[in-house]
């Protein structure tokens, strides 16, 4: 399966956002407890 390079940025980019969420609710929900 090979992708090109517009496809890879694109998964990278995606995946950061993902994680950068997730971790703005974690530190959401440490501060709440």
């Amino acid at each position: 399966m090979k992708l090109t390079v517009k496809e890879l940025s694109h998964i990278a980019n995606v995946t950061i956002k993902t994680l950068y969420h997730y971790h703005k609710i974690g530190l959401l929900w440490s501060q709440k407890k």
